[in-house]
């Protein structure tokens, strides 16, 4: 009896031990954690005593703020140079849109995106310099967050408040003035950088559109390399369909162009003045230098070819002023590029036909056809006359030089 009872009281008491156990599980399973909040943490009221050798370091730190807020060549750079920038970008687009509609050949088309990367290779730069004058503003908040709180617990504590002589007061009010025009100079800065980033990125979206349309437009075209995408030049049905569309596209490329070059010559005119200056100066250095090149030309003979440059002062000074153009301006239209190239073969032709003997005048006049025609392939014409002109150009260059050859033997 006695081993029975000891039995019964160990089975209820191991019962007891295990519902304990399956209470307290289920009771850690059901309760919500206590996020532990951290108490806010306000600054330490300054003394009254301490107040103004610490308003010094505050005076400095606001100082130093207001040096870095002010200081920003980077956005001077940018806001001076972005116009003109913007200016060349809204001249390009309509050119590109002209050589984009009417297919020019492949070589025009690389150029065109090579004078586009060239146009927005300070874009990407740009961008990079804004974002961290836009980073350097939001560091210079941080210790004027901690300065303001310091300085507005020092003014609303009762302490300072009741017993704080009028000096006093009126250092920490100054402090508070202080930090408030430096946030109000944060804020200005910080204006003007998103409003020049919001610039930067609209000019670099119409870029990268500008490159993408060309690429698209190269890309087809290599595509029908062996294609027939036109009738030949000799088809009557080819001219009859385009006259009229030839001459109206003429007409509107030409009218485009010359709206380009004004453009241009608006926005460029005083570095076309720098131009004639160089020109003028070139010129004037080398009818100095024939004088002085004179007395050692009549000594030695065999001077006599290189000293022709010193004789034709003025078309040497017209081909060095033209080589000299690319350092004058950052971006030509394709317009401008042929009237240089077409001004540069006057003189050219002038200086080497002292240089080299009559029968090879023929094969450089035809060397000088060829060059113009290359010029001449920059403007726009009608899409399906393009493939017949470069095949009618190649073909008249070859017979002129069939024929100088010809005339030469």
């Amino acid at each position: 009896m006695r081993y029975c009872c000891l039995f019964i009281f160990t089975l209820i008491f191991t019962g007891l031990i295990f519902q304990a156990t399956a209470n307290a599980q289920n009771t850690a399973a059901t309760q919500t954690p206590q996020l532990s909040v951290s108490p806010t943490v306000y600054p330490t009221p300054i003394p009254f005593s301490d107040v103004i050798g610490q308003s010094d370091q505050a005076n400095f730190t606001l100082q130093e703020i207001a040096s870095n807020t002010a200081a920003n060549p980077t956005a001077d750079i940018i806001e001076r140079d972005l116009p003109a920038l913007t200016d060349e970008i809204n001249a390009r687009v309509e050119e590109t849109a002209q050589v984009v509609a009417n297919r020019l050949s492949l070589e025009n088309l690389r150029r065109f995106e090579n004078d586009w990367r060239v146009l927005a290779k300070n874009l990407p730069q740009w961008k990079n310099d804004l974002t961290d004058s836009a980073r350097k503003l939001e560091a210079n908040l941080t210790p004027l967050n901690d300065l303001e709180k310091k300085w507005q617990t020092t003014q609303s504590d009762p302490a300072n408040n009741d017993s704080a002589p009028v000096e006093v007061t009126a250092r920490i009010q100054s402090i508070l003035t202080a930090s408030a025009d430096a946030r109000r100079q944060i804020g200005v800065q910080q204006a003007r950088i998103v409003s020049l980033q919001d610039r930067v990125a609209e000019q670099q979206k119409r870029v990268d559109g500008a490159i993408a349309s060309i690429r698209e437009t190269r890309t087809a075209l290599v595509g029908q390399l062996l294609v027939q995408d036109s009738p030949p030049i000799w088809s009557r049905e080819l001219w009859a369909q385009s006259q009229a569309d030839v001459l109206g596209q003429s007409g509107a490329s030409l009218s485009a162009q010359l709206n380009v070059l004004r453009d241009f010559a608006g926005r460029n005119f005083i570095r076309i003045i720098i131009h004639l200056l160089v020109f003028i100066g070139f010129a004037g250095s080398l009818i100095f230098l024939r004088r002085r090149a004179h007395p050692w030309v009549e000594k030695d003979a065999a001077l006599k070819n290189a000293a022709v440059i010193f004789y034709l002062p003025i078309s040497t000074a017209l081909v060095l002023a033209i080589l000299f153009s690319s350092q004058i301006y950052p971006q030509t239209p394709q317009i401008m590029g042929a009237i240089f190239g077409a001004i540069v073969l006057i003189p050219t032709i002038i200086i080497l036909r002292k240089l080299i003997e009559r029968s090879l005048y023929p094969i450089l006049y035809s060397l000088v056809i060829f060059i113009l025609l290359i010029y001449c392939e920059r403007f726009p014409i009608h899409r399906k006359l393009s493939g017949g002109y470069c095949f009618w150009r190649k073909c008249s260059v070859g017979f002129c030089f069939f024929s100088g050859s010809a005339a030469r033997a």
